[in-house]
């Protein structure tokens, strides 16, 4: 009975001391000042253009009915301007009905700028300033520029095809 207890013991102790693993689920997204007014996606999709060349990231990110594009030539770290940076944003009625869509200004402000590239860990971050010039769209409901400003971006990169 002794060897009994003893051994229900040592299992209790066993059990209690194992140290629960901490595991931080790492959140991505991408957010900015959406003509001053907060716009954060979360779990953007982030893939290669081409899975083979790997030269181009397709960053998507949406939240309910707008969606934001960032398409860029990756060199991994660095800022980049146009014509290596090209962006979309458009806004859509039950996910399928096209409203509103606009395209990158020629503005010398749109700039991306990955701070963190880790191609092993297919993740990255960054930070953007944006300005569209709609191209369609209602003026009374849809203002005629749109423009993101202190964007911020946490993405992982997926090693897939994309059809965008």
């Amino acid at each position: 009975m002794k060897s009994f207890i003893l051994s229900l013991s040592i299992a209790s102790l066993l059990l209690c001391a194992c140290k629960k693993e901490n595991s931080t689920k790492v959140e991505y997204t991408v957010s900015a000042q959406k003509n001053n007014t907060a716009w954060v996606a979360k779990n953007p999709y982030t893939g290669f253009v081409n899975a083979t060349l790997k030269d181009s990231i397709l960053i998507i990110a949406r939240i309910g009915e707008e969606t934001l594009g960032i398409k860029f030539k990756s060199k991994g770290a660095g800022t980049y301007l146009q014509p290596d940076v090209n962006a979309y944003f458009y806004t859509t009625v039950g996910l399928d009905v096209l409203v509103s869509e606009y395209k990158l200004s020629n503005n010398a402000t749109n700039k991306l700028t990955i701070n963190n590239y880790d191609e092993a860990g297919n993740t990255m971050q960054g930070s953007f300033n944006l300005t569209f010039q709609k191209t369609r769209g209602d003026s009374k409901y849809f203002p005629d520029n749109i423009v993101f400003t202190n964007g911020m971006l946490k993405a992982q990169i997926r090693s897939v095809n994309t059809v965008y």
